[in-house]
């Protein structure tokens, strides 16, 4: 992240929003990284507190985190912004298959999803797959074939791992 906001941003503030908008998703980002850019990243709070929702540019050849500077530069708010990255996530989702997986015999189920499985329309892997948990429509496919209720976990921003409640049934 830290690179990403380093790099000059020409790119993404010069274009108009209507170029830039379809390269617009959601993106986690370390909570501490808002105070390191001094309030400048636009974010939303997320239930860990080790992270924030944040909106970033996923372009060709780069990933850039929008800060306030891009939204001016735009002339669009951080709602439209989210509105149009939640809306780009919840139609790049539909492209992507749940597999879920199971263990010799066991019950239950899970699934991972990381970049290798997600490609973007513009050609790139998608840098930030777990950001698939913020996309309704997707979480509710993910459920109906993993299972109604799953454990999700996040060790990367790259990476969605989920499974059922009864994956491990063992006793301990």
């Amino acid at each position: 992240i830290e690179q990403a906001t380093q790099q000059q941003s020409s790119d993404s503030t010069a274009l108009p929003f209507a170029e830039i908008k379809s390269n617009l998703y959601p993106h986690f980002a370390p909570a501490e990284y808002v105070a390191r850019t001094t309030g400048a990243l636009i974010h939303r709070a997320f239930p860990s507190k080790a992270l924030v929702e944040a909106i970033a540019v996923d372009g060709v050849d780069r990933l850039e985190v929008v800060q306030q500077k891009h939204l001016d530069a735009w002339g669009v708010t951080a709602d439209a912004a989210y509105a149009v990255a939640l809306s780009n996530l919840e139609h790049f989702a539909q492209t992507i298959t749940v597999n879920p997986r199971r263990y010799d015999g066991r019950p239950g189920a899970w699934d991972l999803i990381d970049a290798s499985r997600c490609t973007l329309p513009n050609g790139n892997a998608f840098a930030s797959s777990a950001a698939l948990v913020l996309a309704p429509e997707f979480m509710t496919r993910f459920r109906s074939r993993i299972a109604p209720s799953v454990f999700v976990g996040i060790p990367d921003r790259g990476t969605l791992v989920a499974w059922s409640a009864d994956f491990d049934k063992r006793k301990e």
